[in-house]
């Protein structure tokens, strides 16, 4: 019988804390992508990033002149992480 289906199937020694030190942290310092990427690590449903859509402006400005003062247009994503197995 397989391992997920088995009634006793190790649950006991698969613990969360036990994956992740084992598995989880090793894989991340070798992987390229997570090296250059932040890592979010999350267990709410979704996590909101905030987006620039549009830079404030800028333009050369003579001495003494006053600064044209802008702001950045800002938006944010709801991103819902969902989960690849096999």
């Amino acid at each position: 019988m397989t391992l997920t289906t088995a009634g006793d199937s190790g649950a006991r020694i698969l613990r969360p804390q036990v994956v992740a030190a084992l598995i989880v942290q090793p894989l991340a310092l070798d992987s390229v992508a997570a090296t250059v990427s932040t890592v979010i690590q999350t267990e709410s449903h979704s996590t909101r990033f905030p987006v620039v859509k549009q830079d404030p402006t800028t333009a050369w400005t003579l001495e003494s002149h006053e600064i044209d003062v802008s702001d950045a247009s800002v938006d944010e994503i709801n991103c819902v992480p969902s989960k690849l197995a096999g």
